[in-house]
């Protein structure tokens, strides 16, 4: 029998050996009435993430759907995200990264038959756990009291915190049509996002079915150190979004990035009440960019 997987799920890794088999595992573990595949997408890690995937392939019972490639050298996570939906064969793309776990058996079911029932939307995702391991607590996501579910491309760009990374599935035609252009690199998943935002509605469920994992070894907190230039690079980021939806959302756009520049120079500032101030701009900000 032919083996045509629905949805592609894609792990990209880097440098996760304690972390990877419980990524890979919550993607195994999902029972589905369509075929997937398992894209694992290793970014030339020099620890043991190799080892433990190696093992996961020769002996785990659904290693038929596992596609494993382990690049010769280190991509970036963008090109190796981006690589490995060129090279997948699914409709949908799911996304976990090798840090972030999954936690409901029918996940990916839920997500699947929701896109196929409304074809208006081009992603939908859920909440998920945070757990924070440098001091031991968690907490949902979702901010409380959120009720609204259904949302289009001016909320992405007010809110930039819309979804775990591990929680979305999307349409494959609603992404790929933009690697066509100039891409650049993903200010965390949220460039993700509005581009798909433009191809249909977004759809966020309330069940909790993934784990988002904050440690000393992630991508945000390895960042941290490097601020200025994570705000430079959402500002190119929201310019290159401007060029690819033709000056549609060209007001909120100035509205996020004042909000940017605004932090970038506070930054800079060694005075005691710039927290205060960032607070303040940062409300007048987003009732401004509401009213647009």
């Amino acid at each position: 029998m032919v083996f045509e997987p629905k949805v592609s799920v894609i792990i990209i890794t880097f440098n996760q050996e304690k972390y990877i088999e419980e990524a890979i595992n919550g993607v195994l573990m999902q029972e589905c009435d369509f075929e997937y595949e398992l894209i694992i997408a290793n970014d030339h890690s020099y620890d043991g993430t190799d080892q433990v995937v190696q093992r996961i392939v020769n002996s785990h019972p659904k290693n038929h759907v596992i596609k494993y490639v382990n690049r010769d050298s280190n991509y970036g996570a963008t090109k190796n995200f981006i690589d490995a939906i060129i090279h997948s064969r699914g409709e949908y793309i799911a996304f976990c990264e090798g840090d972030d776990y999954w936690i409901d058996p029918y996940k990916l079911q839920k997500q699947w038959d929701f896109l196929e029932k409304n074809t208006g939307y081009s992603m939908v995702c859920h909440d998920a756990l945070i757990i924070n391991q440098k001091n031991n607590t968690s907490k949902l996501f979702y901010q409380p009291g959120l009720q609204q579910q259904t949302f289009s491309t001016k909320y992405t760009l007010r809110n930039r915190h819309f979804c775990p990374t591990a929680s979305i599935v999307f349409r494959k035609k609603s992404f790929i049509k933009f690697l066509d252009t100039q891409f650049i690199p993903f200010a965390g998943d949220h460039l993700l996002v509005q581009l798909l935002s433009l191809d249909g509605l977004l759809y966020r469920m309330k069940e909790v079915m993934s784990v988002y994992r904050k440690h000393h070894g992630g991508v945000s907190q390895i960042a941290k150190p490097l601020t200025i230039e994570t705000f430079t690079n959402k500002i190119e980021s929201l310019r290159y979004f401007n060029k690819i939806s033709e000056n549609k959302f060209w007001k909120n756009i100035q509205v996020e990035i004042l909000i940017i520049k605004n932090i970038i120079a506070q930054s800079k500032t060694k005075s005691k009440y710039r927290i205060r101030y960032l607070g303040f701009t940062k409300r007048v900000f987003t009732k401004i960019s509401k009213l647009i």
